[in-house]
């Protein structure tokens, strides 16, 4: 499992979430947008 924020350069700025099934990584097709600004955030994962 990978999940998180990515902010390493001017037009990423994306969540991830990655799982890895049977050796396979299977991405999130729905694209998340983080902030990127001066605070802190939290992100929640729930999968079900």
């Amino acid at each position: 499992l990978m999940f998180g924020p990515d902010i390493c350069g001017p037009g990423t700025k994306k969540v991830h979430v990655i799982f890895n099934y049977k050796g396979k990584n299977l991405l999130i097709k729905k694209d998340i947008r983080c902030k990127d600004d001066v605070y802190s955030h939290l992100y929640t994962l729930i999968v079900r």
